[in-house]
């Protein structure tokens, strides 16, 4: 029998359960959102990844002008590591990096192929570095067959083609016939190779 009355007035007291255990306490983290892109932008680092194609080349070149237009004297550097893609890109890329009075570093990390090694070669003489493990390959430009009139498309290919030889030749300070031969099929070269050949200036392992 419970022998316990409470006071008059007052509420019946309820049974206090036994304290389990604590809950854990997560400390939450606020992280920031970054962009390293606009970070290396601000660094004045042009990337370039991945395929070169219309829309890639469009952003290094405005990237490139509005660089060059916040200051003419201070290095631009553009870096890649590209699997290849358009020449006609390339070009456009590299009469920008004419166009500029910016002295522009070009550098290749991972691999720089065909288009990606024309613009390699189209840096600041004596400012294209190539990283030690890095591969470059020298291609002769290949227009893909379409429904278009042939013979307009044969006379791309050969100018594209011309156009190649006369930049590469121009940058590796070589002879025109020896481009061409190189051209003649894919040449893989070596990051000490690239220099040798002319369209690098120096391996180099840390920034």
């Amino acid at each position: 029998m419970d022998m316990h009355v409470p006071y008059p007035g007052l509420p019946e007291r309820k049974p206090v359960p036994p304290p389990g255990p604590s809950p854990r306490r997560t400390q939450h983290f606020s992280v920031p959102e970054i962009d390293p892109y606009a970070r290396l932008y601000r660094q004045r680092i042009i990337v370039l990844h991945g395929e070169i194609n219309d829309d890639s080349a469009n952003t290094a070149i405005t990237g490139l002008l509005d660089l060059d237009g916040d200051n003419p004297d201070l290095e631009i550097t553009l870096q890649l590591n590209s699997p290849g893609g358009s020449f006609s890109a390339a070009l456009a890329i590299y009469d920008t990096m004419e166009y500029v009075s910016a002295p522009v570093r070009t550098l290749c990390i991972g691999q720089a192929d065909g288009p990606a090694a024309l613009v390699l070669a189209s840096g600041t003489v004596g400012r294209r570095v190539v990283s030690p493990t890095a591969q470059i390959v020298l291609r002769q430009p290949s227009i893909p067959e379409t429904t278009a009139d042939a013979r307009v498309e044969s006379d791309k290919a050969a100018w594209l083609r011309d156009k190649v030889e006369d930049v590469l030749a121009d940058r590796a300070m070589r002879p025109r016939s020896e481009i061409h031969e190189a051209l003649e099929r894919p040449t893989l070269l070596t990051a000490r190779e690239a220099v040798d050949f002319g369209i690098a200036d120096e391996v180099r392992a840390h920034r």
